[in-house]
């Protein structure tokens, strides 16, 4: 969530969420940090991977700009195994207020 839970006239408001990406070694049983990927948004509340591992859906509660009271679904890919990260694919506009998003095959 960062700080986009604050007021905006607070100095520790922002308007970017991001997630934060980790690899996991299974032999060492240790996380590494990939990186972390800013989005715009408000509150993100959730996430789910797909069935395939390919992508990461995140929800977002509502985005800063308050032209349109709404929530979102914040679609990524994601690398492989030689190039981890994220990609961002684009928002998916959902009614304002988004918590969690479930994929189902």
């Amino acid at each position: 969530m960062r700080e986009t839970a604050f007021a905006p006239d607070s100095p520790r408001y922002t308007k970017q969420a991001s997630i934060s990406y980790f690899s996991f070694d299974p032999g060492r049983s240790a996380l590494a940090k990939v990186g972390d990927y800013p989005f715009e948004g408000m509150l993100p509340e959730g996430g789910s991977f797909d069935a395939a591992g390919r992508h990461f859906l995140a929800t977002v509660f509502e985005y800063a700009d308050g032209s349109t009271p709404a929530g979102g679904i914040e679609v990524w890919r994601l690398g492989d195994a030689g190039k981890p990260g994220l990609t961002h694919l684009g928002r998916i506009v959902v009614p304002h207020g988004a918590h969690h998003v479930e994929l189902t095959p």
